[in-house]
């Protein structure tokens, strides 16, 4: 059963780094698309 709680684990950590980054993708995609506009 230890074995079992490892994986949750190790699930869980994987799915907070990818909301992490998902957070900062979408931070960098709004600083890009303002870019874009103030450079038209």
């Amino acid at each position: 059963m230890s074995s079992n709680n490892n994986i949750n684990d190790a699930l869980q950590k994987a799915q907070e780094s990818v909301k992490e980054a998902e957070g900062k993708l979408d931070a960098t995609i709004t600083e890009s698309d303002k870019q874009s506009w103030q450079n038209q």
